[in-house]
């Protein structure tokens, strides 16, 4: 879970992982390898977009000893969302008298895949780099009025949405430490509707923190 200071909500990212199943590859009493059947809840929301899923999927996992203090982490995730949802570029289009029914954002069943690396010093992160891929197909995307005259019914879209991230912490004190975070969002957004305009959105971002370690 992420705090945020200065944006729409304070809660700006939420994720969640839980494994349904899970086993070691190899033999020995500590294996370098694993592979788990992993269910995801994610929550993205700041002032340049919004991102939610469920979903499932198989997990491959990697730890490499790189000396007494330093180790590496790598993770593979495919993921197949039962729902996924993305801010969307035209819900001003609505009409809807009832706000109750008022949504911003288009949603609906997708794929993914996600790549991320951790370096490790004595089991607490230094540095990770990460590469998440998704594609959510919106058959009644946010626009939704029967009685216009337009018939805007839905926005059938197709949302491919890429996300690299770099974080680095560097320890100060005990668990207390100075974080750095790089990160690029993109998103392609394609509507059926020929009054909608395809959409291309980026947003690099930088932020700088003080990080907590709690557990452990």
């Amino acid at each position: 879970t992420q705090l945020s200071v200065g944006e729409k909500q304070p809660i700006t990212i939420a994720r969640v992982r839980g494994d349904l199943y899970s086993r070691p590859i190899g033999a020995g009493e500590d294996p370098r390898y694993a592979f788990a059947i992993v269910q995801h809840y994610d929550y993205y929301n700041n002032l340049a977009y919004e991102f939610g899923q469920q979903a499932f999927g198989p997990s491959f996992f990697a730890r490499y000893r790189l000396s007494d203090r330093l180790a590496l982490r790598l993770r593979a995730d495919a993921l197949v969302s039962i729902l996924a949802a993305v801010n969307s570029d035209y819900s001003f289009l609505a009409d809807v008298g009832d706000r109750e029914r008022f949504r911003e954002y288009d949603y609906g069943p997708g794929l993914g895949a996600a790549v991320e690396a951790n370096l490790t010093r004595n089991g607490r992160n230094l540095l990770t780099l990460s590469y998440r891929y998704q594609w959510i197909d919106v058959s009644n995307g946010s626009i939704f009025n029967k009685e216009d005259e337009r018939g805007l019914e839905g926005s059938d879209a197709k949302h491919q949405i890429e996300a690299f991230g770099l974080r680095a912490v560097a320890p100060v004190y005990k668990r207390l430490g100075l974080g750095v975070d790089a990160f690029y969002f993109l998103r392609q957004s394609e509507y059926d509707a020929v009054f909608l305009q395809d959409q291309d959105q980026r947003n690099p971002e930088v932020r700088a923190y003080l990080s907590l370690e709690l557990g452990g």
